[in-house]
């Protein structure tokens, strides 16, 4: 299974949808309003969780301290 990671994920938001969307809609703000309400799912974790710890072997991998470095490595790709 391919895996596209978040920072890869964003980048093509950026690269493909952004301009798409900006080309359909008539202005920036219109573009805002419309982003503004948008729903964006971010849906990750488990895979990573899954080839890191469980399959690796490593006994010493905590759920909980897997979960915090997850969250940090997210919060700082969607600043």
């Amino acid at each position: 299974a391919n895996v596209v990671s978040l920072s890869h994920q964003i980048t093509n938001f950026q690269n493909a949808t952004l301009p798409d969307l900006k080309s359909q809609l008539n202005s920036s703000s219109e573009l805002s309003a419309y982003l503004a309400q948008s729903i964006f799912l971010v849906s990750s974790g488990g895979v990573d969780y899954l080839s890191n710890c469980l399959q690796s072997g490593r006994i010493e991998c905590q759920l909980e301290e897997f979960t915090e470095l997850l969250v940090g490595n997210y919060s700082q790709e969607l600043k």
